[in-house]
């Protein structure tokens, strides 16, 4: 018996890597990994004319990846080896630098810089962002490198700030951008968790501010007190939950920088039915968002909603006053909750008449497991929905 083995010559793929304005790049790190196979990827590195050539190939098809500091990566696939050589086109990335300071003027010994979206310069839908900036001490800049050009909306966090936000700045090729954000002092919130049967403190109860506040739930401790610090100055509300209570959702928080708010929440026991659900304080209805407008989507029924007529597809224009234009969804419903007995005024449009009514907020238990009418859901287009009572 004889084995026949048949040898393939090796082939080389060599080509040119070059800029976005046609300039070669050298020192590009140039690799060939084959399509469905489980070697590792050959590579080489661009010269001064920014050739490059990689030996030992096959004919292919092969994922040709290019990169090097200061450009996008290029990711060609389905590369074939041939005589013609390939040309690779390196796009120049920019950067952001900047400082981040106290509303006071003070200097920010730690903060963090990260990317929450970003826009391609050609267009396209925005895209999460995922870079983060390191931390500066005591100097209070920073700088992001390597990034493609395009519009980048910006979070800023620091401890005993609010998150400050910076949208819309743009990066081009081979330049940095130089933006300021300001940050405001952050407030907080304590108080206790008691049972409202008994009085007596309860532990371990998970609280949680609902806007404004970029942290996990806190936890009451054996006397039933908590503590949310760095919560961003305005209204808010405050979610409390405990396996053997209802929930509680505590409006009608403000929030002051530099201060500490304090509640007293009383949960609820669960009923001898098991039936589980959270107690809030506001209009009993639903809200969300479809375009720019923000709609009604559900009213509960009895609650001061749907008896002061308003109707699910009413559109919300205003709230005491204050417009829904351009507002967070989380702001309007903030706006929306308060204590038991306080009024809110609420500007509609239904069907083109625009009309206003004054509702009397007040406490109402929603169920865990409940759904919105069959009416409210072709409204939503998936858009995120809140509960506002």
């Amino acid at each position: 018996d004889h084995v026949e083995l048949t040898l393939m010559r090796a082939l080389s793929l060599h080509g040119v890597v070059r800029d976005d304005t046609g300039r070669e790049v050298p020192e590009v790190e140039v690799q060939a990994l084959r399509e469905g196979g489980r070697a590792p990827p050959l590579r080489a590195l661009s010269d001064d004319d920014g050739a490059f050539v990689i030996d030992g190939l096959d004919r292919g098809p092969h994922q040709v990846i290019a990169q090097r500091d200061g450009y996008a990566p290029a990711i060609l696939p389905g590369v074939r080896v041939s005589t013609t050589p390939l040309e690779i086109v390196l796009v120049a990335q920019g950067g952001i630098r900047g400082r981040v300071v106290c509303a006071n003027g003070e200097t920010l010994s730690n903060f963090n810089v990260r990317i929450e979206s970003w826009t391609p310069a050609g267009g396209g839908r925005p895209r999460p962002g995922s870079l983060s900036g390191d931390r500066f001490l005591g100097t209070g800049n920073f700088s992001l490198g390597n990034m493609d050009p395009g519009s980048y909306d910006l979070v800023v966090t620091a401890p005993g700030c609010s998150p400050g936000r910076k949208e819309g700045v743009t990066v081009v090729a081979r330049q940095f951008t130089d933006v300021e954000i300001t940050l405001t002092r952050a407030g907080a919130i304590e108080g206790t968790v008691t049972a409202a049967d008994t009085g007596r403190p309860v532990a371990g109860a998970s609280v949680m501010a609902m806007s404004g506040y970029g942290g996990g739930p806190v936890f009451s401790d054996e006397s039933g007190r908590f503590r949310l610090p760095d919560v961003s100055p305005g209204r808010r509300s405050v979610a409390v939950s405990h396996r053997d209570f209802l929930g509680k959702n505590e409006g009608g928080v403000e929030v002051v920088g530099d201060q500490t708010r304090h509640i007293d929440v009383r949960l609820s026991p669960v009923g001898a039915d098991g039936e589980r659900g959270t107690e809030l304080a506001g209009i009993g209805a639903t809200v969300g968002r479809v375009g720019e407008k923000t709609l009604i989507t559900a009213v509960l029924p009895g609650g001061p909603a749907q008896q002061g007529g308003v109707a699910a597809r009413d559109v919300l224009s205003a709230v005491d006053n204050r417009t829904t234009q351009g507002l967070a969804l989380a702001d309007v419903v903030e706006a929306l909750r308060g204590a038991p007995g306080t009024r809110v005024r609420l500007d509609l449009v239904r069907q083109g008449s625009r009309f206003s009514v004054i509702l009397t907020r007040q406490m109402v238990r929603v169920p865990d497991r409940r759904s919105l009418p069959t009416s409210a859901v072709p409204l939503l287009k998936g858009a995120p929905v809140h509960l506002a009572p």
